[in-house]
């Protein structure tokens, strides 16, 4: 065999290697693609919740957030009095779906990943830890009062 064939097999190889080890490092979670599925196929777009962040934040981060959703778009994020949060905590803000997309993203490099949810699919917590013994690089948050009109 020539040298540029022995070097494109090199290659070929190395890559599926890389692909399998990529593959092996992204572990399924079989509750959280149940609980995806069924979220899914309630073709909900515009509904309401409660977000409520747990992290050593500023205090407008971790209060109870009232986000409403319409058409899959965040429309709305008040405290509880109605009083809108600030654009910074605002843009922190995930639709339900981005937050089910974010959790498995996460799985292929996160340490930890858990997603807790109804049977209908609808979330009450998402907890993802990139770096175990990494203090305070956590993204927990629980969702609560969720309604669809």
């Amino acid at each position: 065999m020539n040298h540029p064939a022995l070097a494109r097999i090199a290659v070929l190889l190395a890559l599926s290697a890389g692909c399998q080890t990529h593959a092996a490092s992204c572990p399924d979670d079989p509750t959280a693609a149940a609980a995806y599925a069924a979220w899914s196929a309630r073709h909900v777009s515009d509904y309401t919740f409660v977000w409520q962040r747990t992290c050593f934040c500023l205090p407008d981060a971790v209060q109870p957030i009232v986000v409403t959703v319409r058409h899959g778009e965040i429309v709305s994020a008040t405290d509880r009095a109605g009083t809108p949060v600030s654009a910074d905590i605002r843009n922190n803000l995930l639709t339900i779906d981005a937050l089910y997309r974010r959790a498995a993203d996460a799985r292929c490099t996160a340490d930890e990943v858990r997603v807790t949810a109804a049977y209908d699919g609808i979330p009450s917590n998402f907890f993802i830890d990139p770096r175990r013994g990494v203090a305070d690089d956590e993204f927990n948050v629980a969702i609560s009062e969720f309604s669809a009109p």
